[in-house]
């Protein structure tokens, strides 16, 4: 195995760290790399922030990408933890199968599935990927590979899951996919004209199987909260006409950013031209046919997306308030981003149902995702709304966290003081960690 220094980044690119990386190809070479060092896992690098990386090793999982199994009838699969998610989707789909929850990206691998415990657009009527997972084998800092359920190392298994690779290397996984008629999503737009109209038709249309809110940040005043909201269901074989196939699963051919878009582009007023034609083109649509690919991954189809940001990167804040208080924290933190010199480029607002878990993201209340570019004016923000979500008793996402102080996150969730005994009890907080997990004295 070759050990090689490398500067290393999230997907925001931001910050840039110093990290050795290796890249095992078996459980020998990961039982001889835990033997003396400090290390973290990482998938595909599809998690924003500084938590896939680690001061000391950063071990890439890549080479763990076996398919194990697959059962037909059940939809049952077991695989190695560096699968990424879209081979899944390919494989499998035309035999009539989905990922029962799916983050915003296809690219993203088993394993930090599991570890960020990622949520969709139907969190909630199905939950987080939690949900759907029967077991896992995980590596301890002991080099035993273990086995863990609902049933069997029951704690071992829940302070995983959303757990950031902070238990342990996870090596296989096996969980459930979702029957499906087609790869067609029936997608209804509903235009709103300000937050309170945005809430109401979301909650009018919680029975519909997903449901995702894009809201327009540089919206003010009585249009604060101005928004598309997106539902879907799957499509029956029914709904499509003869010419269209049930299975469309071909790769599309990418449009690819070149280059780093200059730190000034997005500026505020780009943004609200931009906001403008996305509101008035989406609008229009009020019950159409998307590809399951349009519908669930639209970024994905735009290589190195990320680029638009700027050299220096973005930074997102993902936050979570309780039900009683979501409305009041959702809408303190779109005033205060409508004042700041740079909106948020990408604003989304869901759902979440009940969900108990040791540490995941998730309860019941809503979500809301704000996206800056990296600059002294949008750092100066994160302060204004970190205290915005600990003033209505809200949580931050730590995949999507690359910016938040150790102060806030700490005070922010009431969990993290049981999961750093359970880690110190289990001898784990000096095996796994984070340029995250040290940022935040996790």
């Amino acid at each position: 195995m070759k050990v090689y220094d490398k500067n290393i980044t999230g997907w925001g690119n931001f910050p840039e760290r110093r990290t050795k990386v290796v890249s095992p190809n078996c459980i020998d070479d990961l039982l001889e790399i835990q033997k003396s060092r400090t290390l973290i896992a990482r998938g595909n690098g599809r998690s924003y922030g500084d938590c896939s990386y680690s001061p000391d090793l950063t071990v890439e999982m890549k080479n763990f990408n076996k398919i194990i199994n697959f059962d037909e009838d059940s939809g049952v699969i077991e695989c190695e933890a560096g699968v990424l998610l879209s081979e899944i989707i390919y494989k499998y789909m035309p035999m009539g199968w989905f990922p029962a929850v799916s983050p915003g990206t296809k690219f993203v691998t088993i394993g930090g599935m599991v570890a960020s415990d990622v949520h969709g657009k139907n969190h909630h009527k199905d939950g987080s990927f939690s949900n759907f997972i029967n077991w896992f084998e995980i590596l301890s800092s002991s080099n035993e590979i273990i086995r863990c359920s609902r049933e069997k190392n029951s704690e071992l298994f829940h302070w995983t899951i959303g757990g950031m690779g902070l238990t342990g290397i996870i090596l296989n996984v096996s969980f459930t996919l979702k029957k499906i008629e087609t790869s067609w999503m029936s997608v209804n737009n509903i235009a709103n004209q300000n937050l309170k109209e945005t809430f109401e038709s979301i909650e009018k249309n919680n029975a519909s199987a997903y449901s995702v809110a894009w809201i327009d940040s540089t919206s003010s005043g009585s249009s604060i909260g101005k928004s598309i909201l997106m539902i879907a269901e799957h499509a029956t074989a029914s709904c499509l006409s003869e010419e269209r196939k049930c299975f469309e699963v071909t790769k599309k051919k990418k449009k690819t950013i070149p280059f780093y878009f200059p730190n000034f582009f997005l500026r505020r007023y780009i943004i609200k031209i931009f906001n403008f034609i996305y509101y008035n083109l989406q609008k229009i649509k009020k019950g159409h046919l998307l590809s399951w690919d349009d519908y669930f991954y639209p970024l994905d189809n735009i290589n190195d997306w990320n680029k638009i940001y700027g050299r220096k990167g973005f930074f997102q804040i993902q936050c979570v308030f309780p039900l009683e208080n979501s409305k009041l924290g959702i809408e303190e933190i779109l005033i205060e981003s409508s004042k700041a010199k740079h909106s948020s480029f990408l604003t989304v607002l869901k759902m979440f149902k009940d969900q108990k878990s040791n540490i995941s993201f998730p309860m019941r209340g809503y979500t809301i995702t704000l996206d800056y570019p990296v600059n002294e004016h949008t750092k100066s923000l994160v302060p204004v709304l970190e205290k915005i979500v600990l003033k209505h008793k809200g949580r931050f996402y730590l995949t999507k966290d690359s910016i938040i102080s150790k102060e806030s996150f700490l005070k922010s969730d009431i969990r993290l003081r049981e999961f750093k005994n359970y880690r110190l009890k289990m001898n784990l907080a000096d095996t796994y960690r984070s340029y995250q997990s040290m940022r935040l004295d996790i």
